[in-house]
């Protein structure tokens, strides 16, 4: 019996095919942006926020927090964490919350933190993780 070559499609040839991308044209894969673990933060505008309190925020300073009329929101779920406008910051808010009542999806997690910046200005982080 003869040598019978690979099926196309098999992992041999997908193999092939990746390693004959050119190098300047492969894409590999990075990690998302944590700032809760990490402690730190830097916006678009170039301003530093660090931690303030450590993770883990009790419901008593979320509830001072979501009082604050200055108050930023930074939503860090995916490679480019953003802040979120008044109406997404409601349905995240209300996300958050239907994960600490036990209602959210069992693949959903969410961390949330304090951060300051030099100027004192208040960011809420907001981490979620699937």
């Amino acid at each position: 019996m003869g040598h019978q070559g690979q099926e196309p499609g098999s992992f041999a040839d997908l193999d092939r095919k990746a390693r004959s991308i050119p190098q300047e044209e492969r894409t590999y894969a990075q990690p998302w942006p944590q700032p809760i673990r990490d402690g730190h933060w830097t916006d678009g505008n170039g301003t530093h926020w660090h931690i303030r309190g450590g993770a883990g925020l009790p419901r008593v300073v979320l509830r001072r927090l979501l009082k604050r009329p200055d108050l930023r929101v930074l939503h860090a779920y995916g490679p480019h964490p953003a802040e979120v406008s008044d109406a997404e910051r409601e349905a995240l808010l209300e996300r958050v919350e239907r994960y600490f009542a036990g209602e959210a999806s069992p693949h959903s997690e969410f961390w949330l933190a304090e951060f300051r910046d030099d100027d004192r200005h208040v960011m809420l982080v907001i981490e979620e993780a699937c």
